[in-house]
């Protein structure tokens, strides 16, 4: 059973978080270990793994990125750590953010870091719209390797942006 069927929630990219939560509550009452005490020990170390399995579940599918890499490995995308490759315009692009955060790390700007920041939010909108018309077409039923290369690719420059904005905070 994946991840939206435990939520009783149709596979897909964009989700209803509302509804998500909604589930995710009904879920953690119903498996709740402490509702089990008076079970079986087979039956309390079931609920025990519902539950961690409902709080697992849940984690990913709220989070768009975690959402969108279950889905491609549900589908078969193999993920290499490490080893991935996304364009080198990208890549010169993220040297070069990178570049100016290194820079402030050592002479903070306040306005260079807004202009940073700006610029990673900016990359962000654009990898979103175009990615958008993808995500709403697919046929999950039966996705074309076209569109599960782009959503991939999607999701590792996110990945990149993710970690720019994470060395930004520290």
């Amino acid at each position: 059973m994946n991840y939206f069927e435990l939520f009783g929630m149709p596979l897909g990219f964009e989700i209803d978080q509302r509804l998500l939560k909604r589930k995710y509550y009904e879920l953690s009452k119903q498996f709740h270990p402490d509702k089990f005490t008076l079970h079986s020990d087979e039956e309390q170390v079931q609920a025990l793994q519902k539950s961690t399995e409902v709080n697992k579940a849940y984690k990913v599918l709220k989070d768009k990125q975690s959402r969108i890499k279950y889905i491609l490995e549900y589908l078969g995308v193999e993920f290499n750590e490490g080893n991935e490759k996304v364009s080198q315009e990208f890549l010169m692009e993220m040297m070069d953010i990178n570049e100016t955060l290194m820079e402030l790390k050592f002479d903070p700007d306040i306005e260079k870091q807004k202009a940073a920041l700006h610029s990673i939010e900016a990359i962000k909108t654009s990898l979103s719209d175009e990615i958008a018309p993808v995500t709403q077409k697919i046929d999950l039923n039966n996705p074309t390797d076209s569109a599960l290369a782009q959503i991939k690719d999607y999701y590792l420059k996110s990945q990149y942006l993710k970690r720019l904005v994470q060395h930004l905070d520290h």
